[in-house]
């Protein structure tokens, strides 16, 4: 009996200690690790894909703790590894939503075409995907033009911060609102279509800023 007790007590001793060993000790990810992370992954799928990316070494190492702190909710997102981590340090960055964002420039000039493939180079989605929206979502300007046949003109330029957990139309929504705020700013308000019309004609007749009063003075005076 002492002896099948001894044994019990060893087993116990060692779970305890490869669980610590688990859990404490730091992962050193191979390469910079991006992990997605979608809304209603359970804990074991959460745990799955940070050690399937080499993140974490034991998924039931990482339930436990979970299981440990049940107050904090884990947040959907995509997460970026790049240093040694324990699992609590892991698990303290996804409880945060410490999520990483990918940074788009549109510069000026840009057309649907040139931004969809944009999107597209960046990660975040397929150019053809992202033309469709932009051709049948006329909705987002209705108001501004009942008449727009695309969001072509109303895409702002600008850099954003966008995640992976966004659709394109969440993108393309995010651009169009980004104009709405600098028309309602500079005060263009009436006959927008025409405007936008005007912009994207001159951007496609020159790319030189310098050019451009000229080339729109000339349209202008027509």
């Amino acid at each position: 009996m002492r002896i099948l007790i001894t044994i019990f007590l060893l087993a116990v001793l060692a779970l305890g200690g490869w669980v610590g060993w688990a859990v404490y000790t730091p992962v050193v990810p191979p390469g910079n690790q991006s992990v997605l992370l979608h809304a209603g992954y359970s804990t074991r799928r959460i745990g799955a894909e940070l050690k399937k990316a080499g993140v974490i070494r034991s998924v039931f190492a990482f339930r436990l703790w979970y299981t440990l702190h049940p107050k904090h909710s884990l947040k959907a997102g995509e997460y970026l590894f790049d240093r040694a981590a324990s699992i609590p340090q892991v698990y303290d960055r996804i409880a945060r939503g410490d999520i990483y964002f990918h940074l788009v420039t549109i510069p000026e000039g840009y057309t649907m075409f040139d931004i969809a493939k944009t999107m597209e180079d960046a990660g975040l989605g397929s150019a053809g995907e992202f033309l469709r929206i932009a051709r049948s979502r006329t909705d987002l300007v209705v108001d501004m033009t009942p008449e727009a046949k695309s969001l072509e003109g109303y895409l702002f330029p600008n850099t954003y911060q966008f995640t992976r957990t966004q659709s394109l139309e969440e993108m393309a929504a995010t651009m169009v609102h980004q104009f709405r705020q600098v028309a309602q700013q500079i005060g263009l308000n009436a006959d927008v279509h025409r405007t936008v019309t005007m912009a994207s004609i001159v951007e496609k007749e020159t790319a030189v800023s310098e050019e451009r009063p000229v080339v729109a003075s000339v349209y202008y005076n027509r």
